[in-house]
């Protein structure tokens, strides 16, 4: 069940309260909510956009869910990069996905961030051992 209730756009997603920040203004709340079924993802500031359903349409979601549970990773990269002002080198771990039910769904979903490679090879890894993948 969605943690953002009632109809509207974006009510196709199933949202997951990942927490609220309250920033230095009282007014200036603000809560990340990510969909549990894609990788859909936005942080709500409710002093900007009280209503949560434009809010979603603002911040670029898509109105319809893409559900990921009908498609297959098909490979992993890890990309090393480096970072325009500091210098400092990082590397990303994405997942490359294609769909069998739906043709139109195929892309890369990004992982995360990590200093060394060896810790997003970890990372892989582990998500490998838990079923993730």
């Amino acid at each position: 069940m969605s943690d953002i209730t009632g109809k509207g756009y974006g009510d196709k997603h199933n949202w997951i309260d990942k927490g609220t920040e309250q920033n230095y203004h009282p007014a200036s709340r603000s809560t990340l909510f990510s969909c549990k079924d894609c990788d859909a993802a936005f942080r709500h500031y409710y002093h900007l956009t009280p209503d949560i359903h434009q809010a979603m349409r603002e911040c670029g979601i898509k109105e319809e869910c893409k559900d990921m549970s009908t498609i297959r990773y098909i490979s992993h990269s890890i990309t090393e990069s480096t970072h325009v002002e500091t210098k400092e080198v990082f590397y990303e771990l994405s997942y490359w996905y294609v769909s069998d039910k739906k043709p139109d769904i195929a892309g890369r979903k990004h992982v995360g961030y990590f200093k060394s490679y060896k810790e997003a090879e970890e990372k892989h890894n582990k998500n490998l051992v838990e079923g993730l993948l």
